[in-house]
């Protein structure tokens, strides 16, 4: 796209409610225009990110944190619509896009109003490498044969994390700064009321048992049976990830200095979450039999 009016949201709402007048309306109408919808929050932020003033000179080791969370929820936004709305998905893989999704909105917020933050979430990205590369050198110690294939292998992996630890402005011997968990991230935000139905799903994630008897078993007469197909995600669960990532791209305009950024203004993106929130609530009444604008 060329131009930054082609990302601007564009659906006539109207136009379901004269297809539900002469009764050809059909739940195909609305995965169509969800396909379109989505397109408008990818496009602006594949357009904030290359009109930015940082983006044009090079960004600095802070603002590569900031603007790559963007670039990766962009990414994941462009994947979860190709999944979600060409049908092509199951269930457990758009809730892990999803939750990953909603993780990189929530961090990025964080970051941007806690700019001294960000030092300790780069540094933080390297723990689980550090337990490595200290268990290695633990070992280490209890060994004699440094020319051992298993010495020359560890080499290799102790080149590896110190190549992690240099990205991350860090070193092996320094000990790791605590980040704010996803609750705590929340509550400072004041999305502290929505931590829960967040970690609903993160059961999907680590593999308990209720979502594994859901989606991969067949129960019979008090056995188990495996269950081979895939379950589709609800198309209506690309509503609340969207409006968050509205609300990331607001908070990255009014917030975080220095980007030149004229153009969408927050009115414009406000008036794109309520358009969605107005379609969203016309998808709920056409699947519960009521009239499309039952409640608006």
């Amino acid at each position: 796209m060329d131009s930054k009016s082609e990302f601007v949201l564009v659906i006539d709402l109207n136009e379901l409610v004269e297809k539900e007048s002469v009764g050809t309306l059909s739940n195909s109408d609305f995965f169509e225009m969800w396909s379109k919808i989505v397109l408008a929050p990818m496009g602006w932020y594949e357009y904030v990110i290359q009109s930015s003033y940082h983006t044009v000179n090079g960004y600095n080791s802070d603002q590569a944190v900031i603007y790559g969370l963007l670039v990766q929820i962009f990414k994941l936004i462009r994947t979860d619509r190709h999944l979600t709305c060409t049908r092509e998905n199951n269930y457990e893989l758009a809730t892990v896009i999803q939750r990953m999704l909603f993780e990189s909105n929530i961090t990025v917020q964080y970051l941007i109003k806690n700019p001294d933050m960000i030092d300790t979430f780069r540094k933080q990205s390297v723990k689980g490498d550090k337990k490595f590369y200290d268990t290695i050198i633990r070992n280490r110690q209890n060994r004699e044969e440094s020319d051992s294939d298993l010495y020359k292998w560890e080499d290799q992996i102790l080149s590896s994390i110190k190549s992690s630890f240099d990205d991350a402005g860090y070193s092996p011997d320094d000990s790791i700064p605590r980040f704010p968990n996803m609750y705590d991230r929340m509550s400072d935000l004041n999305y502290e009321s929505s931590y829960y139905v967040y970690a609903v799903n993160s059961g999907i994630i680590h593999n308990e048992w209720s979502y594994i008897a859901k989606y991969s078993l067949i129960k019979k007469d008090d056995k188990y049976f495996p269950d081979f197909d895939e379950y589709g995600e609800d198309i209506r669960l690309l509503n609340p990830i969207l409006l968050l990532c509205y609300d990331t791209l607001k908070c990255f305009i009014s917030s975080y200095s220095g980007h030149g950024i004229a153009h969408p203004s927050l009115e414009l993106l406000e008036e794109e979450q309520s358009l969605i929130i107005q379609f969203d609530t016309m998808h709920q009444n056409y699947l519960h039999g009521r009239k499309l604008t039952t409640g608006l």
